[in-house]
């Protein structure tokens, strides 16, 4: 029988089992054909687990391959089954090895390139237990690097054996990216959701305040010239201050409303306000100079900021994720959300009181972050975009999240 599945980049099968075992590693998320005998498949201890035995042709020696396939169903509709690991059909092995080389790789010791050059010596079975790869990662290595690798296998074995793991259990050591990668898309595709609905809100109440008469209009803004001025109700993203000009981002519009220094009583206090909005607040501005200044450009006063954001929730999860990143030695990252936050949303979660605002940046590899200001790194960040030759770090004093920057001889 034919099967298509789905290896994800960003996943252990893709970065630890395909390089060592066949040689092979993919760029991007991508699917492969495997032809298998239905009385090889297994059904495993946890819902949707199986495993299969099962042929495919290597994309780049064009060869035929075979191995042990344990694959995971997600039952969703057109959504194709997802591999989990996979292990040579014809190499003697153990699978501690699987746990091990992944913990090394998640912690700098190893990259998916080394796995890559080891995989002559893993197809001779020179390299098919943990061991060998310790033996063989030591030698090479420095004494303090060494006695790190070792300390790693040892902690890693220790974990396994503790937890009885079996060959259907191993998602939970080998790929815990699976769940956090349903959780990530159920997350954007909420964000995306609630964006959606906001700017639904203001529009509606736009569109009802212009067709409200004066007296109604008077009773809701009291201190608004109606003759002079409009009112135009949006979300909140973030606020910048550009040469004379206060920009203000509603959530969605990539052009700012804007108010120029110059207006010398407007400008302080819409300056004071901006600060207090937060990232999804519905507020309400005026425009001043009907049919001189359009609404979608211009603004002069910030009513009512309360600093409360429908997105808290949201910021929260998202924050979270950031936690539980793991260092990603890749160098080629595709961005598939971009969003900007104000500095303070740090302050909770990782106790890190930056006063301006952050870019945390959602890929296929995983959760970063990246300055906003040109003067301390900052780049812009195209979404559905990849780009090459960016680097992964800590934040100052090894401490999380990490960031995800260009490296400087870019474009």
């Amino acid at each position: 029988m034919e099967k298509i599945v789905q290896i994800f980049s960003n996943d252990h099968v893709n970065l630890d089992s395909l390089p060592l075992r066949y040689g092979l590693h993919f760029l991007h998320n991508t699917t492969i054909k495997l032809d298998y005998d239905q009385n090889t498949l297994k059904e495993g201890k946890k819902p949707g687990r199986y495993s299969i035995f099962a042929n495919f042709i290597n994309p780049q020696s064009k060869k035929l391959e075979r191995g042990f396939f344990i694959l995971i169903n997600n039952f969703k509709k057109d959504k194709l089954d997802k591999v989990i690991t996979v292990i040579r059909d014809n190499t003697d092995t153990e699978y501690h090895l699987s746990s091990v080389m992944k913990d090394l790789r998640e912690s700098g010791e190893i990259t998916t390139n080394d796995l890559l050059e080891m995989h002559p010596l893993y197809k001779e079975n020179k390299l098919n237990k943990h061991s060998d790869l310790i033996k063989y990662l030591v030698d090479k290595k420095n004494s303090k690097s060494a006695n790190n690798i070792i300390k790693i296998s040892d902690d890693t074995i220790s974990k396994l054996e503790s937890a009885n793991i079996h060959i259907d259990d191993l998602e939970d050591e080998l790929d815990t990216v699976n769940k956090d990668s349903d959780r990530k898309d159920e997350v954007i595709e909420a964000l995306r959701q609630r964006i959606e609905e906001l700017n639904k809100i203001s529009e509606n109440l736009n569109t009802e305040r212009s067709d409200a008469n004066e007296a109604k209009r008077n009773i809701d803004y009291p201190s608004v010239n109606w003759g002079e001025s409009t009112v135009t109700t949006g979300i909140f993203d973030y606020w910048s201050e550009v040469g004379d000009f206060l920009h203000i981002y509603l959530l969605g519009i990539n052009q700012p409303i804007r108010l120029k220094n110059t207006f010398k009583y407007d400008y302080p206090r819409a300056l004071v306000a901006a600060k207090k909005l937060s990232k999804g607040e519905r507020f309400d501005y005026v425009t001043k100079g009907i049919g001189t200044f359009n609404t979608h450009e211009w603004f002069s006063e910030i009513l009512n900021p309360q600093g409360y954001s429908p997105l808290a929730e949201l910021t929260h999860t998202v924050l979270e994720n950031l936690q539980k990143q793991t260092y990603v030695p890749d160098n080629i990252f595709k961005i598939i959300h971009a969003t900007r936050y104000p500095g303070k949303v740090f302050l909770e979660q990782f106790n890190l009181d930056w006063k301006k605002d952050m870019m945390i940046l959602n890929t296929d590899k995983g959760w970063f972050i990246d300055a906003t200001d040109p003067k301390h790194g900052g780049t812009e960040w195209i979404e559905g975009q990849t780009y090459h030759n960016c680097r992964v770090t800590m934040t100052r004093g090894n401490k999380l999240p990490y960031w995800l920057q260009k490296n400087s001889n870019l474009n």
